[in-house]
């Protein structure tokens, strides 16, 4: 029986869309049909949220540990995007804006 580790897949689900996430970037598929809408290379997703028409993903820079959080819109174009200085272990979507949660300890706000 296979025990080897799988990296984790990240998925968030809007109405009508199904977002992936991976080591190759963000793809947005249809929910009823499973066809592409879009995908977005150039990310190492770490993990996606969707809320409000927005798609939230936390990846790793690629030059080092620390976190870049990017916001897409549903039609995958780019919103706005950060790095954080700290590796972020968590995100939420809440009142039109995304919290992260850093390994130091430190909770954030975007808008």
């Amino acid at each position: 029986s296979g025990s080897a580790c799988r990296r984790h897949r990240p998925r968030a689900v809007a109405p009508r869309t199904v977002f992936r996430g991976g080591s190759s970037g963000v793809r947005a598929l249809d929910a009823a049909s499973g066809s592409r809408r879009w995908r977005r290379p150039g990310f190492d997703v770490f993990d996606l949220a969707a809320a409000g028409g927005t798609l939230f993903v936390r990846s790793r820079s690629p030059d080092s540990d620390r976190a870049s959080l990017v916001a897409l819109a549903a039609s995958g174009r780019d919103l706005w995007g950060v790095t954080v200085d700290a590796p972020v272990t968590t995100i939420t979507p809440a009142r039109g804006r995304l919290y992260a949660g850093t390994d130091d300890g430190r909770l954030l706000a975007f808008e």
